[in-house]
């Protein structure tokens, strides 16, 4: 309960913080001649308060988890992200507080390589599939510098090619880096490629939560369930080489 009070308190300052740099930008600009003026209104003086107008809360059993957005509304837990290849083997393994896909992308990926690397094996990652909620400009451009051909929709809507960013100020399918991301989905060869992922990575996740019964976490903090989230991952590829090895 301490570290959830102390974790609540660090957040509510760090959100007034970020409001009172909002301020003294808007108010340095309004009184700068030479600057452009401000647009809208001053910022309050306090922040923002949640959707529900509801007081922050933590989770006093697990005080690491955190908040995430999932099929069936919000839940408290971490994100879990897989790297797998075409024979559904796991080959990347990461666990996060973090709420949101895209910012994990390019982590889990340098992650893989490291752990290819210590298990005595050569990375060549060279076509990388993701579903839309990995897209962002910043991803794309990354993919491009490192030579990797990133395929991923812009929306979950194959027909809509039209997608905004999360404030809602500007179209990314115009932006340089998603613009030719989305030209390669559009290919018929970025959609034959991108169908593969419907037997990638998608059956190993089907597999943890069904055969494997991963649908909630055994254990309590950040650190206990990282463990048994590899441990899981692990038992997967022990399954598939036993299969491996039983068909040759």
């Amino acid at each position: 309960m301490a570290a959830a009070r102390d974790r609540l308190a660090s957040e509510d300052a760090a959100r007034r913080d970020a409001q009172r740099a909002k301020q003294q930008a808007w108010d340095a600009a309004a009184a700068d001649p030479d600057l452009p003026g401000p647009r809208g209104r001053r910022p309050g003086d306090e922040p923002r308060t949640n959707r529900n107008n509801t007081a922050p809360q933590g989770n006093v059993t697990d005080p690491d988890c955190r908040v995430m957005k999932g099929q069936k509304g919000y839940v408290a837990g971490y994100n879990g992200q897989l790297v797998v290849t075409d024979s559904q083997v796991i080959v990347g393994v990461m666990l996060s507080q973090h709420p949101v896909d895209r910012t994990q992308l390019h982590t889990v990926l340098d992650l893989c390589r490291d752990q290819l690397t210590a298990a005595g094996i050569t990375p060549k990652l060279h076509t990388v599939l993701a579903d839309s909620g990995y897209v962002s400009e910043d991803n794309f451009v990354r993919a491009e510098q490192q030579k990797l051909r990133l395929l991923a929709p812009l929306t979950k809507d194959p027909n809509r090619h039209k997608i905004s960013d999360p404030a809602g100020r500007r179209n990314l399918a115009k932006l340089p880096a998603t613009a030719r991301a989305s030209r390669r989905m559009q290919h018929h060869r970025g959609r034959a490629d991108y169908k593969m992922r419907g037997r990638t990575v998608e059956p190993v996740i089907g597999q943890l939560k069904t055969c494997q019964k991963m649908t909630t976490m055994s254990r309590r903090g950040f650190d206990a369930c990282k463990s048994e989230w590899l441990l899981v991952c692990a038992a997967h590829n022990l399954r598939k080489l036993h299969r491996h090895h039983r068909a040759r």
